[in-house]
């Protein structure tokens, strides 16, 4: 006759070390921990590059889009001048023609910069959590950016061991030298102490009394005597994931060393660029008095489109 059987306990093991499986386990798992950590630091930072990219360029475009307004409406004062200019019989009907082409060509070029200022609000919007719209009262205004204090570059050293990509990759290499060394560990004996207690019978009231209890203990060793070759074609596969770790590493490394320097090499170069643009104001501004010679009424125009152009 069939029976049924009520039973309740818990089961205890214990293994000991001896060969360093476990503690090679706990190196990979830690491992893989601080990976996972600087890939949210590398995920963070290349998000907050995005962002800070993207604002520049809003910036740039909003003071581009100042300056063509501006060009525009001096296009347009220019075009009445001019046409007083030929009412009056002073300058020939092809002069205004050709100044009302100027400012309609001023104006061509506004709308779809418009276009690009708020797509580009758009997307930072989006980028910080926000709907497309958010920011655009925030970002409408037209300032400039404040310029933030001058930060060394480091040397190239300094800059690798600040990458959390190349840290990423270090904590992978180190995870997959630990699996390999598990693998290893896993062709000697492992000795394991194992218990169990509880409480067992053949009816369900009968589990709260005392008679049902059981309880065992004892030790247990596993020898990998006969595995088909599966250990030494585990320590095989482990080894090579171990080899592909480094040769990604060293990659990792190469890649690194040649951002850092490129852009080093373009840090110093904009250095330079905005050293030659101060002195080259400097020398604008002390040399504007020089240059304001008497010219014709048409010169004057064309030179100041070309101040406002270079404001």
């Amino acid at each position: 006759n069939d029976r049924s059987v009520y039973s309740t306990g818990l089961n205890l093991s214990w293994e000991a070390d001896l060969f360093g499986r476990l503690r090679a386990q706990r190196r990979s798992a830690w491992a893989d921990v601080a990976a996972s950590r600087e890939d949210l630091r590398a995920l963070q930072l290349s998000l907050t590059a995005q962002t800070a990219q993207l604002y520049l360029e809003l910036r740039a475009a909003q003071q581009r889009r100042d300056l063509l307004g501006r060009t525009a409406e001096a296009d347009r004062e220019s075009v009445a001048l001019i046409q007083a200019r030929a009412a009056a019989g002073l300058v020939s009907e092809q002069q205004t023609l050709l100044a009302r082409a100027q400012w309609r060509a001023s104006q061509a070029v506004l709308p779809p910069l418009d276009d690009t200022i708020r797509q580009r609000i758009y997307v930072l919007s989006v980028l910080t959590g926000q709907e497309p719209g958010a920011l655009l009262d925030l970002l409408a205004s037209t300032a400039p950016p404040p310029v933030p204090p001058a930060v060394p570059a480091g040397l190239p050293s300094d800059l690798l061991r600040r990458r959390p990509d190349l840290r990423a990759a270090e904590s992978r290499l180190d995870s997959a030298i630990a699996l390999t060394a598990e693998a290893r560990a896993q062709r000697f004996p492992s000795i394991s102490l194992t218990g169990s207690f509880g409480r067992q019978s053949s009816e369900l009231t009968g589990l709260t009394l005392g008679a049902s209890r059981f309880f065992s203990i004892g030790p247990a060793i596993r020898i990998p005597l006969f595995t088909g070759g599966r250990v030494r074609a585990q320590i095989e596969l482990q080894t090579a994931k171990q080899r592909e770790a480094g040769l990604r590493y060293e990659q990792a490394v190469l890649q690194a060393l040649q951002e850092v320097f490129t852009g080093l090499l373009l840090f110093d170069g904009r250095e330079l660029t905005v050293a030659d643009l101060d002195s080259a104001g400097g020398v604008q501004v002390n040399g504007r008095a020089e240059r304001r010679a008497p010219l014709a009424d048409g010169d004057e125009l064309a030179v100041g489109r070309a101040r406002l152009r270079v404001r």
